[in-house]
């Protein structure tokens, strides 16, 4: 993999990596801010695949769905905020279906915490039933 940066590795770039050696070739996603890095990184230096949605919940269905026709890990990206809460009833449909998938979103920046997609992202994931990690 190859990239821009010599000896310095962002965040996304090194998402993008582990998704990939991970064994994930397909993304699935609708793109905003808090995402658009990672999914970028993951086509043009991981060799993947993005899968654009119309909206949240369906690039998480679309998730769900890859899951059960191939047997692999499905993973979907929505930005921070309202995109991550659009995503919700696909993981509450996952998790009670315990259909396994992993959903990637950016989030607000520490420093803004008053920008107006700002919500309690752990709080709204951990709602439904389904894990959650901060990086």
């Amino acid at each position: 993999m190859q990239y821009p940066q010599k000896g310095f590795t962002k965040v996304h770039n090194a998402i993008a990596k582990a998704l990939s050696e991970l064994g994930a070739t397909t993304l699935f996603g609708l793109i905003g801010d808090g995402n658009l890095f990672i999914a970028d990184s993951f086509v043009r230096h991981c060799g993947g695949e993005y899968i654009a949605a119309a909206h949240e919940a369906g690039a998480a269905m679309m998730a769900l769905g890859y899951t059960q026709v191939s047997g692999k890990m499905g993973v979907a990206t929505t930005t921070h905020g309202p995109g991550l809460a659009n995503a919700l009833p696909a993981l509450i449909e996952g998790t009670r279906s315990t259909i396994p998938m992993m959903l990637l979103c950016g989030d607000t920046a520490v420093a803004d915490r008053d920008h107006i997609q700002n919500v309690n992202q752990q709080a709204l994931v951990l709602a439904t039933g389904a894990g959650f990690e901060q990086v």
